[in-house]
């Protein structure tokens, strides 16, 4: 298994927002992030310089990173960028941004919840379908993630079409999920 590599959470934050996004994208920015940020471009360099984003060139002014002569240049989340936040690559796609002419050996074939088994997704769903749930504490004890990247991952099962729940018992939020019929 290759090592993950160490992230910032602002570079989590983009890279669970741009595998959201059908283009893979990373412009626009989260709201969440302040655009201003002197550390943004720090982050956005060292996520290129790791290969989890590559340049792309695009059409929406909203979607550009850098202009180069009459170019705009933006950024997408490359395969390598989805699996390092443990996210399936939807059907090879990566936004545009290819990671090299080395073949690639195909995925798994993905269960009927679309999540590829043997992840740290796949280990959440499974932690959220049972009959109690899960809470916030367990999925990241279970997933040595950290708070804000287990409810981004939440939020990213949510896209993928999955009812998430949560109550409160006994005084401690347990969330559950279900795979929403499409």
């Amino acid at each position: 298994m290759p090592k993950q590599p160490k992230l910032t959470d602002l570079q989590l934050i983009l890279l669970t927002t741009a595998s959201g996004r059908a283009d893979g994208s990373i412009f626009p920015i989260p709201d969440s992030l302040n655009s201003d940020d002197p550390g943004l471009d720090k982050g956005l360099r060292g996520l290129l310089a790791k290969k989890l984003v590559a340049e792309a060139n695009v059409a929406k002014p909203a979607l550009t990173w850098r202009e180069e002569d009459d170019r705009c240049i933006g950024l997408s989340i490359t395969d390598a960028g989805r699996e390092a936040i443990s996210v399936e690559p939807e059907g090879g796609a990566s936004g545009g941004a290819s990671e090299g002419p080395a073949a690639t050996p195909p995925l798994p074939e993905k269960p009927a919840t679309g999540v590829k088994a043997g992840t740290k997704q796949a280990l959440l769903v499974e932690m959220l379908e049972r009959e109690g749930g899960a809470s916030l504490d367990e999925i990241t004890a279970a997933t040595s993630w950290l708070p804000h990247s287990a409810r981004a991952m939440l939020t990213g099962l949510r896209k993928r079409g999955f009812m998430i729940t949560n109550e409160k018992v006994d005084g401690l939020r347990r969330y559950r999920a279900t795979k929403a019929d499409a």
